[in-house]
């Protein structure tokens, strides 16, 4: 059974599979998420670059660009806070990782997810987030960022 969160967070779910993301999507509103699709990378940027999101949770098999671009608009100097960026992907490769990590991806998460992971990792950042508030030239939370497998 899931229990929803204390204060609704504002999620982006970016991912080429349309399953993938509805999935994921309706997971976190199952948690009390108000939750936003996008399939590719230019609803993927317009999103950020327009509507302000708590968490982004991004495949980086949807970019035909580099992922830092990508982010760059999550972390954009005019945005008052940033998302807390998600890299969920089947196989993250080295190179990626760190490009992702160096742009700003603040938690790596490999494919499948495992039952459960979701709802405990949005209870967890909850707090996290509307504590920090994360400012938009925050690069990266040091000590926060690490990459998880399953």
């Amino acid at each position: 059974m899931t229990t929803p969160l204390p204060r609704r967070l504002k999620v982006l779910v970016a991912d080429p599979s349309r399953d993938g993301a509805d999935s994921l999507a309706d997971l976190t509103r199952l948690y009390g998420c108000r939750a936003t699709t996008a399939y590719t990378t230019s609803e993927t940027v317009v999103l950020l670059h327009t509507r302000r999101f708590d968490i982004a949770f991004i495949d980086p098999a949807l970019l035909g660009v580099s992922m830092g671009q990508v982010i760059g608009h999550a972390l954009a100097p005019s945005r008052e806070v940033r998302p807390f960026v998600i890299a969920v992907s089947e196989c993250p490769s080295e190179e990626w990782c760190g490009e992702g990590l160096s742009a700003g991806v603040n938690l790596y998460l490999t494919k499948p997810l495992p039952p459960g992971l979701i709802g405990g990792l949005l209870r967890r950042l909850q707090p996290f987030i509307y504590a920090m508030e994360l400012p938009a030239d925050l690069a990266l939370i040091v000590g926060h960022t690490q990459k998880v497998s399953s």
